[in-house]
């Protein structure tokens, strides 16, 4: 009884742990993609002035 709880812990503790890495991996992930589509919305701004002007 005593080695089943410890490894049902066991399973609780794996679940949390991958439950933060997908956390964190998402969280870099959407940082990733707003920096691109800020960085990309600044240089076609800055294109289209150059045009206009």
């Amino acid at each position: 009884m005593r080695i089943h709880g410890t490894s049902e812990k066991r399973r609780e503790g794996e679940r949390q742990e991958s439950t933060g890495l997908r956390q964190e991996f998402s969280f870099f992930f959407f940082f990733f993609f707003f920096f691109f589509f800020f960085r990309g919305v600044l240089t076609l701004r800055i294109r289209v002035g150059w045009c206009s002007l």
